[in-house]
């Protein structure tokens, strides 16, 4: 297979770069067991590429690639100093028996004058066909002539459960340590991370859904931080009348770090807050779908010098989507948002299409007129131009 793609900038503004690119990709099945994917590019961050071979068998599989990135020097905190030699990945996933996986992979990475070499190995176990354990451990050097080193241990557990049954609970906790050495800082950063998730299918039309992200880190590192996700959610899609969709939602979200601004990486406001949502729709006729959602945030927000003010909000939604079955989707929305301590009142409207692929995908795209989005939790109000979304139904 061979694909080419071409990408221009509309326009621009700021100190954002241009996005204008145009690339050349493959995809080969040597045989039966090695098969082979590389793609060129050239744009207006420069030269790009990425080649992989790989070779699979009956109980693994193994891999070697190299990667060039053109823009990631603009994505990283840590900005390129010297020419970015890219990044070359060798791994292997072995099936020792019925019930037991081994995995392995090493990186060595070339980001201009730093050089990082970190070894990541990993041990599946299924337990029965319902439950599934994992463990994880990596270690890594970063070696950067000017801050000097970081040196990066991780260990990381996770369990799957899924009794097909309707209940299905996965969690992960990680232990990270990264140690400084020599450069303008020096110390050790200890991190502890959390996430987990859970599905209960009530009956056939009914759904409680939950997730939960935390970060806890201390050290020396000015950019150590808090952070927690956790959201609470029912849905509902009765079976005998399925016009209607129903979800309620309560997230708790906490973030000491800092919202990311126009995709740069300054930090943005740091926040507290409980944010409770109602998202309805009624299929009126067979093309035809109104929606309407309602949401409040309790919250509080720190500015930069460090105090912290109420910031509470409320916003109302409603669309009407036209469906062209199994091929199109129209969407027409008008949104509006309240801010209690600023006394700010925003409306705007946002328009959207979207293409099927499958029964349960629709990708598409739009323009939001408005500088808003509707996740409340969204402090920086950078959301006006246009858009790309996935959709996934079940």
């Amino acid at each position: 297979m061979v694909y080419g793609y071409g990408i221009g900038s509309v326009s621009q503004s700021g100190d954002i770069a241009r996005g204008d690119r145009v690339g050349l990709g493959a995809e080969w099945q040597i045989s039966e067991r090695w098969s082979a994917s590389g793609e060129i590019s050239d744009g207006a961050a420069g030269e790009a590429g990425r080649a992989q071979l790989n070779y699979q068998t009956a109980g693994g599989a193994a891999w070697i690639g190299y990667e060039l990135e053109a823009d990631r020097d603009t994505d990283s905190s840590d900005r390129l100093s010297g020419e970015d030699g890219g990044k070359v990945v060798l791994g292997g996933r072995s099936k020792i028996s019925d019930q037991l996986n081994l995995m392995t992979e090493t990186s060595y990475d070339m980001f201009g004058d730093k050089r990082s070499l970190s070894t990541a190995y990993g041990v599946e176990y299924l337990q029965h066909s319902q439950l599934t354990h994992d463990f994880r451990y990596e270690y890594g050097r970063v070696h950067d002539k000017g801050a000097g080193d970081i040196e990066r241990r991780a260990f990381s557990l996770g369990t799957r459960y899924d009794n097909k049954a309707g209940l299905a609970v996965k969690g992960r906790i990680e232990l990270r340590q990264d140690e400084e050495e020599g450069g303008s800082a020096t110390g050790v950063e200890n991190s502890v991370l959390l996430t987990g998730g859970l599905r209960y299918d009530l009956d056939d039309s009914r759904r409680l859904i939950a997730s939960a992200d935390l970060l806890r880190s201390d050290g020396s590192s000015e950019d150590s931080r808090d952070y927690t996700d956790i959201v609470l959610g029912y849905a509902m899609r009765p079976v005998e009348h399925d016009r209607w969709t129903v979800l309620v939602k309560y997230q708790y979200y906490y973030d000491l770090y800092g919202q990311m601004q126009g995709g740069t990486d300054l930090r943005g406001p740091r926040q507290r807050s409980h944010v409770f949502s109602l998202d309805g729709s009624y299929k009126v006729a067979q093309n035809w779908t109104l929606g309407a959602k309602i949401g409040g945030r309790s919250s509080e927000s720190q500015g930069s010098d460090g105090s912290w003010s109420d910031n509470d909000a409320y916003i109302g939604v409603l669309n009407a989507r036209y469906h062209l079955p199994h091929r199109w989707d129209l969407l027409i929305e008008g949104r509006y948002l309240g801010t209690q301590q600023a006394e700010l009142d925003q409306s705007g409207l946002l328009v959207a299409g979207y293409k099927h692929i499958g029964e349960h995908y629709m990708l598409g795209a739009g323009y939001n007129f408005s500088r808003f989005s509707d996740d409340l939790t969204d402090l920086v109000q950078d959301d006006k131009g246009f858009f790309i979304n996935l959709v996934a139904t079940y």
